[in-house]
């Protein structure tokens, strides 16, 4: 009876321990590059499907700054075409095959630009349904020219081929048979000076209500 509470407690453990690395990799928001001894954060995380190489490919992109669906679009030209897109810095772009293995590496930060890396890296990526989950990794090696190094794991979102991202628009509220308060911020110069000061502008906006347009809207317009 020892043993086997013993075991139930084994297998409990290391249960925990699985959805706890799980949930680590999923609510990550925040991976490391190490890029000619200085240290990125990249905060945002991107899985899509391309063409690489006239094969099948599945690039994970951390970068700093988001990635537009033009930017997307583009990418997956120049990566169908046989040039490796650069996005805005900083960023580490991870190549997989469709099978799940590293195909190669790239990277761009500072003033500093790697192309294709593939010797001493390693890495997996499952795709399952419109997910994937994964890991790469690279140890620093300080007698290369360029030292760089990363660690990092995802769980995230893969677009599809033949998906886009979705188009950014300007943000809308439905208009109410009342008046609209719509919050206007811009940010303006002084000529007299080089600081920037924000002037936080509140207007009102009148909705003039019509019978059976329920999804009329109002556009809320951020400047700055």
């Amino acid at each position: 009876m020892a043993k086997k509470l013993i075991w139930l407690w084994a297998m409990a453990s290391a249960l925990a321990m699985v959805a706890n690395a799980a949930d680590e990799a999923s609510t990550k928001s925040e991976w490391v590059l190490n890029l000619s001894k200085k240290n990125y954060t990249l905060k945002h995380a991107l899985a899509y499907e391309t063409t690489i190489d006239n094969e099948d490919a599945i690039v994970v992109l951390l970068s700093a700054p988001a990635v537009s669906s033009e930017e997307l679009k583009e990418a997956r030209k120049s990566e169908k075409g046989g040039s490796d897109p650069l996005f805005q810095r900083p960023f580490l772009r991870l190549v997989f095959k469709k099978t799940g293995e590293l195909k190669h590496w790239s990277a761009s930060a500072g003033g500093t630009t790697m192309g294709r890396q593939s010797s001493k890296a390693t890495g997996e990526l499952k795709a399952q349904g419109d997910r994937v989950t994964g890991q790469a990794a690279m140890a620093i090696d300080p007698e290369t020219m360029i030292p760089s190094s990363f660690d990092v794991r995802f769980d995230t979102k893969l677009i599809k081929a033949g998906e886009d991202l979705p188009a950014a628009g300007p943000n809308t509220a439905k208009a109410s048979n009342g008046p609209v308060s719509t919050q206007v911020s811009v940010l303006t110069s002084d000529p007299r000076s080089s600081a920037m000061r924000r002037i936080e502008l509140e207007r009102m906006v009148i909705v003039k209500p019509t019978e059976n347009r329920p999804n009329n809207t109002v556009a809320n317009t951020s400047h700055g």
